[in-house]
């Protein structure tokens, strides 16, 4: 407490100094021992109010050189903090809180997407599930067996896939994001691995993932389709585009060539 007074002192009768970069770094560093104890688990104040300290600093300050291992420290954190949540939401849901318990993984994918406990966290949106009593291992249970979900857009088709079809075909658009885990979350959570593809392109300054349903030969087949797939997945529209106009898409986003 001491180390961070004496910091905020500084910065309030000094806030130009060139030193200003070390006492965000030492407020930082100062909460980050007090959120680490001897249990594994973190005192969550303390490690919300160092990434704080931490981001301000990697934000403020992008050429410090402390910027780096606040870096470093923040996303040590981030993941600290997603196995927290991770750990009441189990809780939520061996006391029978559903409801709570996806409530709290929705929240772990949301601001923890990078986190290894997003992808546990996903699994506890499904069901149904079955948490082991030893290790707390979440799975998916199926009639036969207990199945780890590793959830992963990589193996999903994409670009390449995409300009082999017949252009004079037609596609479904059913969802577009530009946040990678929820476009995951979306293809897992309807388990629609098989049945999808989708490409990335620049949209007001990020990437944009569109994500496509099947290969059909006409509008007509295609219109049919996207009746029933809103239903399916519960979504306000679907896009019939015909397979040209998504190759022209992908090749107005690739890289010109020098």
């Amino acid at each position: 407490k001491p180390a961070i007074e004496a910091a905020n002192r500084f910065m309030e009768y000094h806030p130009d100094h060139p030193n200003v970069d070390y006492a965000l770094y030492l407020k930082g560093l100062t909460r980050f021992d007090q959120a680490h104890t001897d249990s594994d688990d973190i005192i969550v104040e303390y490690a919300r109010d160092s990434y704080q300290d931490f981001d301000n600093l990697a934000q403020d300050f992008p050429d410090s050189q402390y910027r780096n291992d606040a870096l470093k420290r923040m996303k040590h954190l981030r993941n600290q903090l997603a196995q927290h949540e991770l750990s009441l939401a189990i809780q939520q849901l061996e006391t029978g809180d559903i409801s709570a318990s996806k409530k709290r993984a929705e929240y772990i994918i949301e601001h923890y997407p990078e986190s290894p406990a997003a992808a546990d966290a996903l699994l506890l949106t499904q069901k149904p599930i079955h948490i082991s009593p030893k290790t707390n291992a979440i799975t998916h249970t199926s009639k036969n067996d207990s199945i780890i979900i590793q959830p992963t857009i990589n193996s999903i088709r994409q670009e390449d896939w995409l300009l082999q079809q017949n252009p004079d075909n037609y596609t479904i658009q059913i969802a577009g994001t530009s946040k990678t885990h929820w476009l995951q979350v979306f293809i897992e959570k309807n388990q629609l691995q098989k049945e999808v593809a989708y490409f990335k392109r620049p949209l007001n300054g990020k990437e944009w993932y569109s994500v496509l349903y099947g290969n059909f030969d006409s509008r007509t087949d295609a219109s049919a389709k996207a009746k029933i797939l809103k239903k399916r997945f519960d979504i306000k529209d679907a896009w019939v585009r015909q397979f040209s106009q998504i190759h022209t898409a992908i090749l107005q986003a690739k890289p010109s060539s020098p």
